[in-house]
């Protein structure tokens, strides 16, 4: 039998490597009766359609597209430099839906949910043909 302390998780993606897990996890969070929610600090999705990502802090904007390519600054050198202010934000969300007792802008479902995604790419190059999910 699973004993639960009945504290919020916050948890940073990913939930598991393993579907079934995610899964088991966000099962002992419903049953535990407490709020989830997952940071997707840093992400990137390339479908058919396009390309939505959202990755590390650099220490300038600047892009500069010529001949020889595309360049930017190199993302700040320490983990928690680049990963400060979207940290923040996060933990500042977290707490303030805790509060209010609003829904979470991503949910353990939602972690669950990125996994299958990130299993099926990755099947998707070894078998070298797109996965239906």
């Amino acid at each position: 039998m699973l004993q639960f302390a009945g504290k919020h998780i916050f948890c940073e993606k990913p939930v598991d490597l393993s579907v079934d897990r995610a899964q088991a996890c966000a099962a002992a969070v419903a049953e535990a009766g407490v709020a989830c929610m997952i940071g997707f600090r840093r992400f990137e999705i390339l479908g058919s359609k396009g390309l939505l990502q959202c990755g590390n802090h650099r220490p300038s904007e600047l892009l500069r597209m010529d001949a020889l390519g595309v360049h930017t600054d190199l993302p700040e050198h320490f983990f928690l430099q680049r990963c400060r202010e979207a940290y923040r934000l996060e933990l500042q969300h977290f707490f303030q839906q805790l509060q209010a007792g609003r829904p979470f802008k991503a949910t353990v479902a939602d972690g669950v949910a990125a996994q299958r995604l990130a299993d099926a790419a990755a099947e998707s190059f070894i078998v070298g043909q797109p996965v239906e999910l």
